[in-house]
């Protein structure tokens, strides 16, 4: 059985993360797989480094990409490519044109809401919600809602295949010679947050806390890794101008992108965050693998992801208010917090690993 995975960039975000780490895993080869994308990104390097092939095909701008369709339906015979798993929904419609007449199976996994999307946005998640055999759902909260706002043909089938980690990371050489420092009253807390800057974060209800946790008698240092939406940079300018104009330039740095994560939380107290409307939320439970409290709000995939806060503390979405409070009984005796990090971080390990979501693809594709 053979799976082609379809891409846009290879640039770094969740999902193209998670696919590496599936090529990356070799240890029980399932099935085998091929990747082909649309653009160069800041992770091509990576995907052709694996052993799976890797093929860049970008689509002529005119006449509906008619050369990408002819040659991805020239991969796909060539290869004899019996899957093709779609990762955006346009991906969906050139599988599915350039497949006509074939014996191909197209599947999608879907990682976002449309709460954005224009009308032609809407039809083209209509169309791939038809056009794909399956549609794999990132979490509960996310199938719900689009079975019943678009109910999808019966006959094809609905799925929840929760996204997983390569842990594997989190033990590297570098991480096993950093010894973990205990909080100290005589240093600065050290807070973070990784996202990229985008609609489906909310890292200016962050930077409201923060204002108020400067007014309180707490030392700290917030850093805030993630990259500007070129699509939308104000949403990156709202929060830098605002820690500016509210003397919070020597407490919070933002970073931009970075490649080193797990190094990242080791070095942190406390990993604090917040969504507007995540599918699922790769970053809150890479950071309770690191067997740090995590704080983030109440939003409905975040309950659905920790247990309904049995693995991190939860606040009401949007209430700065709210968090600096129950972050405040966190610095009072940090202790309990400490000691429910490290049990949470052994569950995350063995609830979201790389392994269980190849595990459950794997059966999918059988299907």
């Amino acid at each position: 059985m053979k799976v082609a995975f379809l891409l846009g960039s290879l640039n770094r975000g969740g999902t193209e993360t998670m696919i590496l780490d599936i090529f990356k895993d070799n240890s029980d080869v399932r099935f085998a797989k091929l990747l082909v994308y649309r653009e160069e990104g800041c992770l091509s390097n990576e995907f052709h480094s694996t052993e799976w092939p890797v093929y860049l095909i970008k689509p002529d701008k005119t006449l509906f990409a008619l050369n990408y369709l002819f040659l991805l339906r020239k991969l796909i015979k060539n290869e004899k490519i019996n899957i093709i798993h779609a990762h955006q929904r346009v991906d969906v419609l050139y599988a599915w044109f350039a497949s006509l007449g074939l014996q191909i199976k197209i599947i999608q996994t879907i990682h976002d809401f449309d709460f954005k999307y224009n009308k032609t946005g809407i039809i083209t998640i209509k169309l791939s919600l038809r056009l794909a055999l399956g549609n794999i759902f990132v979490s509960n909260h996310q199938k719900y809602y689009y079975l019943s706002r678009y109910k999808p043909c019966k006959k094809h089938f609905q799925i929840v295949v929760y996204n997983g980690v390569n842990f594997d990371k989190f033990k590297t050489p570098e991480l096993k010679l950093l010894q973990k420092e205990p909080i100290a009253e005589n240093k600065p807390i050290q807070l973070g947050m990784v996202g990229n800057f985008n609609s489906v974060r909310d890292h200016f209800t962050i930077c409201r806390f923060l204002k108020l946790l400067a007014s309180q008698d707490i030392e700290f240092r917030f850093t805030f890794v993630g990259g500007k939406d070129t699509g939308n940079p104000q949403i990156f300018d709202k929060c830098y101008l605002y820690c500016q104009e509210n003397g919070l330039s020597e407490k919070v740095v933002f970073t931009g992108v970075r490649s080193d994560i797990p190094v990242f939380l080791s070095k942190l107290d406390a990993f604090i965050y917040s969504s507007d409307h995540d599918t699922f939320g790769i970053a809150v439970i890479e950071a309770i693998a690191a067997g740090i409290p995590v704080f983030t709000n109440d939003w409905a995939v975040m309950k659905e992801i920790t247990e309904d806060g049995k693995r991190a503390i939860l606040y009401k979405t949007g209430d700065e208010i709210d968090l600096l409070s129950k972050f405040l009984r966190f610095c009072r005796n940090p202790l309990p917090y400490v000691k429910n990090a490290s049990e949470n971080a052994i569950w995350a390990k063995n609830s979201y690993n790389i392994l269980k979501h190849i595990n459950a693809l794997n059966e999918v594709y059988l299907r």
